[in-house]
């Protein structure tokens, strides 16, 4: 599914009754690739997580993701952790498991990717 919005305004999407994004910037594309990738202004960032499912440590693969930001959100739509990448890891050892959305975002571009730990 491809989907184009032209706007200025802020911009909130609601991707089910129970979790609920809202970005508050610019957006000029939306691509949804696959139910585990969905991409926000596809020129902007890219990444790949490994390995999925994983039980202590996410893996970063990608070249615009130093000094995004990141946040991983359970099932609930609860916000569980948040932060600034400095690495190419994302420690998730205090997490219980369950399946993830982990969404990193710069001032170009978000990206959200589904995750399980085990």
């Amino acid at each position: 599914m491809r989907v184009r919005t032209f706007c200025t305004e802020n911009v909130q999407f609601k991707f089910s009754a129970t979790l609920t994004f809202i970005f508050m910037r610019k957006v000029t594309n939306i691509t949804k690739t696959s139910p585990l990738e969905t991409y926000y202004n596809t020129t902007g960032i890219k990444y790949a997580i490994f390995p999925n499912p994983t039980s202590d440590i996410i893996n970063l693969e990608g070249d615009s993701i130093k000094e995004s930001t990141f946040s991983i959100v359970n099932i609930a739509g609860f916000v569980v952790k948040k932060g600034i990448i400095t690495s190419k890891q994302i420690h998730i050892v205090t997490l219980t498991s369950g399946m993830y959305i982990l969404t990193i975002g710069n001032e170009k571009s978000i990206k959200s990717t589904k995750f399980i730990k085990n």
